[in-house]
């Protein structure tokens, strides 16, 4: 399984934390010195996900996105980052969970925990990333965001996570 090239030569480096939720999700993008560079909550949404995106990639190209779901909930912002050619890693919402007792402020909010995830995903090595496996995979990924209706079983083997597939469930189209 591939891991995440750490960029300690490059100073314009940015990590991108997303807590997911069924309606929203709330990223924070820290830079290299864990100095946060945005804080938002997005709803769910494909023309919200987008102006995310471009906002985030307008504080910097160089961008690690991380996230607590990799499915699911998760699959139309993931699905958006591959087709916009996004790095991208899993760290479990139980590693997060654990991870946040370590971390100062006021109970769980999901700026926080995106803030935990920005921020372990700054510090750790050992995060998988989540990629494509095959060409048909890219395939259904630029088929979903053209609004192409695919069966849920062929989308479901879209990406994976330590050598498993990981569901990718259909994001729905408009």
């Amino acid at each position: 399984m591939e891991h995440v090239e750490r960029p300690e030569a490059r100073m314009a480096w940015n990590w991108a934390g997303t807590d997911i939720g069924k309606a929203h999700h709330h990223t924070v993008v820290l830079n290299s010195d864990g100095e946060v560079l945005l804080s938002r909550k997005v709803v769910n949404d494909e023309p919200e996900l987008l102006s995310l995106i471009s906002d985030v990639l307008e504080l910097g190209e160089d961008v690690v996105w991380a996230v607590d779901v990799a499915d699911g909930m998760a699959c139309l912002l993931v699905n958006l980052l591959l087709n916009h050619g996004q790095t991208i890693v899993y760290l479990p919402g139980l590693a997060v969970n654990r991870a946040a007792a370590g971390y100062r402020g006021l109970g769980k909010t999901d700026a926080k925990d995106a803030r935990v995830i920005a921020d372990q995903a700054r510090m750790r090595r050992d995060l998988d990333l989540l990629a494509p496996e095959s060409d048909l995979a890219a395939e259904l990924r630029v088929m979903t965001v053209k609004g192409v209706m695919i069966p849920i079983r062929l989308l479901s083997w879209a990406f994976s996570v330590d050598g498993e597939a990981v569901g990718a469930a259909w994001c729905g189209t408009r």
